[in-house]
């Protein structure tokens, strides 16, 4: 009669499975987003050998190697949160090599018909620092025969929650929903609120969403937000989130 499987191989072959589906939910997301893309270059194209011959190895656009990107950087968080539910005896270590190895997968899926040579090192990079930002602000696991403190969220986090995208936030108990354009400005004040570097320069927010000759506010015209969730940073012309 087999062994009954004991309480931590049943953790590890359920982490296993838990980091299996991120990278399988990944690559079906940034198949979906080069899909997209290439839909759209061949859109308005009547002859398909033509479009061939006319651009075999079309550039990414910018807003695409975006979206791949992001969803790359939101899987590393995923698998820094797995590590960090699971209370491995070294999350980061594992969250890393996790990590490593989804940039690999991606690698390999795509190394043909879609370059990725800038875009992946890049979103790999963000996501090993912002899941060694998770882990380390992580409160570390009760020691045996003591009793955990109950947990209590900090009013920061309590009263900020954003969606998976950022189209939609709840914050001070007030729900919001935000355009494109307000929700990739959000989204960056967040990752660097969360990196430990709130501040942000206007020409660094206005690269974001590609509108450098335009103005911060202007994305906010209306929005009640403006001035109350994004503020003024110490400095002229930079912004913070008031969370």
């Amino acid at each position: 009669m087999p062994a009954k499987p004991t309480r931590r191989h049943r953790r590890q072959s359920a982490l296993i499975s838990l980091a299996q589906a991120v990278r399988d939910k990944v690559l079906a997301d940034v198949s979906e987003v080069i899909a997209e893309y290439e839909a759209e270059l061949r859109r308005g194209e009547d002859d398909f050998s033509q479009f061939m011959e006319r651009a075999p190895s079309p550039e990414p656009m910018p807003i695409t190697q975006r979206k791949i990107g992001k969803l790359i950087v939101a899987a590393c968080r995923d698998l820094a949160h797995l590590a960090i539910a699971h209370e491995r005896r070294d999350p980061q270590g594992w969250a890393e090599a996790e990590i490593r190895a989804l940039g690999t997968a991606i690698a390999k899926e795509y190394r043909v018909g879609f370059d990725l040579d800038k875009t992946l090192p890049a979103a790999i990079a963000d996501g090993l620092h912002e899941s060694r930002v998770l882990i380390v602000v992580a409160p570390a696991p009760p020691r045996a025969g003591r009793t955990p403190k109950k947990k209590t969220s900090s009013p920061a986090t309590a009263a900020f929650q954003p969606s998976r995208d950022y189209r939609s936030i709840q914050w001070r108990g007030q729900h919001y929903t935000l355009t494109s354009n307000q929700a990739a400005i959000v989204e960056r004040l967040h990752e660097e609120h969360i990196a430990g570097t709130p501040v942000v320069g206007k020409a660094g927010l206005l690269s974001t969403i590609q509108a450098e000759t335009s103005r911060v506010r202007d994305s906010f015209k209306g929005s009640p937000l403006w001035r109350t969730l994004i503020v003024l940073g110490e400095r002229r012309g930079t912004y913070k989130l008031d969370i």
